[in-house]
């Protein structure tokens, strides 16, 4: 007898390399011509991000930018700021990749540190890891029918990784000092934070609004400091395809390269500021989805082979939005008078034991026990509790960051973070490949019994009795397909 059967193949994204790259990078800056000679360094510091991650042919592409801030002491005991930025590129070799292939990677800061050659030179090493992830389709070949056959369907809602994209949000805006301020001497130093305050997909686009704080600190005539804080409000549609309204999106939000200058209203008083830079957001797209999956099969009457293939499924997901407050501290190794500066930057986060793992770069300006201003830097990991998932997507953006003193040495931080992230199991599931069967029949007699065990599955024994699992489950008036406790079932002939 001849079994008439169709084949179909399922694709999905998947996984296909994970790796984990180090990036060091040494630089020799010089001054800019209009910069007074270096006496002392307050500040020096470095901030890796990545503008780029693309796939072509075998290969990824990955481009970033560092950004080195300078805050120092000229020879008059006068405080003066500049910075630099320097691009950056990594290639990854893989093997195989389609067309279709993608890459997602973001990077996190270790460490910098700084060496003064002369008064116009300084040179500058910056530690950093690059974690990269390249998804490409994989298939599964399946069977869709077959003539005559028992075939065990499954519906089971899943989750895909469909894309991943990062984008730039370049501004370009002034604002003035609060009424009745000082004008500026000089700009000394600069920090910002980035949250993300909206996401809104619609068919291959995405809208994106942040919102951008950036403080300014900067010496008057007296050479005594002051600051200033504005918020930019920030929006852009970008471009992904393949995405659509209902998709769900896990989105991080750095400051790039960020810029200043004091500029006059009017006369010669320098109050009003202007910032450029860029922020860049980094988005991962999943698509949630109910499909029919053919487990198993067999040809009642007849002995017959199956074969399978594994499929790999992220299941039992879960959008996560929510917000925290987490207390961190950093240590001074002298006594501090004022805090003048503090700025935060978080690392990409990390699912580690059931909990998404930051870290917490801080850097503090303050003024020390012999009154000049002084730098320190510490880190410290936060983390949020996973409770029910395997796994998690996840990505923390700070709001906002407030502190007090608690000591001569010690300050104490609060950083207010948005944490968005997908939480899922990951399950493997048996599609039914093929059906070989055999010519001779199987002689059934027209009823049987059995004697079914409790968690049995009815297909299992229907298949086992090549007999029919709808017919079982008539005749013995059960409601679901797995048996609550051991049992004795009649077993219908087909």
């Amino acid at each position: 007898m001849d079994f008439e059967k169709e084949y179909s193949c399922i694709e999905k994204n998947e996984k296909v390399l994970t790796k984990n790259l180090d990036i060091e990078q040494d630089f020799s800056e010089s001054l800019p011509a209009y910069c007074d000679d270096i006496y002392r360094v307050v500040k020096c510091i470095t901030h890796n991000f990545i503008s780029s991650v693309s796939v072509s042919g075998n290969e990824i592409l990955i481009f970033g930018k560092t950004q080195i801030m300078l805050t120092y002491y000229n020879e008059n005991s006068c405080l003066c700021y500049t910075d630099f930025d320097e691009d950056f590129s990594k290639t990854v070799s893989a093997e195989n990749l389609s067309d279709y292939a993608f890459a997602c990677a973001d990077i996190c800061d270790k460490y910098s540190n700084f060496r003064v050659i002369n008064q116009r030179k300084i040179d500058i090493h910056s530690s950093s890891i690059i974690s990269l992830s390249v998804y490409d389709k994989a298939k599964y070949p399946c069977m869709q029918s077959c003539s005559g056959a028992k075939l065990n369907k499954q519906k089971i809602k899943s989750a895909d990784i469909i894309a991943f994209n990062i984008s730039r949000i370049e501004f370009d805006e002034e604002f003035s000092l609060p009424s009745g301020s000082q004008a500026i001497s000089r700009i000394i130093s600069t920090s910002s934070t980035a949250s993300l305050t909206e996401i809104k997909i619609i068919k291959d686009k995405a809208l994106i609004k942040t919102d951008v704080e950036i403080e300014i600190l900067y010496t008057v005539d007296d050479e005594s400091t002051q600051s200033v804080r504005n918020t930019l409000s920030l929006s852009k549609i970008i471009d992904q395809a393949s995405i659509n309204d209902g998709d769900i999106a896990i989105s991080s939000v750095t400051v790039g390269n960020v810029f200043n200058k004091a500029k006059a209203t009017s006369g010669d008083k320098l109050d009003l500021v202007e910032v450029f830079g860029e922020v860049e957001v980094s988005t991962l797209f999943i698509r949630e989805s109910e499909n029919e999956y053919i487990t198993d099969g067999y040809i009642p009457k007849r002995s017959c082979d199956c074969s399978y293939s594994d499929y790999k499924l992220l299941t039992s997901g879960k959008e996560l939005r929510d917000s925290s407050v987490f207390s961190v501290s950093a240590e001074f190794s002298n006594e501090l008078k004022e805090i003048k500066e503090v700025s935060v930057n978080l690392s990409p986060a990390v699912f580690r034991n059931n909990k998404l793992v930051s870290k917490a770069d801080i850097m503090i300006i303050y003024d020390n026990d012999s009154s000049s201003l002084a730098s320190m830097t510490a880190s410290s990991e936060i983390e949020y509790e996973i409770n029910d998932g395997d796994n998690c997507f996840g990505a923390f953006n700070l709001k906002s960051v407030d502190y007090s003193i608690s000591g001569s040495k010690k300050v104490d931080l609060r950083l207010n973070v948005d944490i968005n992230g997908y939480i899922y199991n990951e399950s493997n599931i048996r599609l039914l490949a093929n059906i070989d069967e055999d010519d001779e029949e199987i002689e059934a007699p027209s009823i049987t019994i059995a004697f079914a065990k409790q968690n049995e599955s009815v297909w299992d024994i229907a298949k086992s009795f090549s007999s029919d699992k709808e017919l079982i489950m008539s005749e013995n008036s059960l409601s679901k397909d797995i048996i609550e406790k051991d049992s004795i079932l009649i077993i219908p002939r087909v």
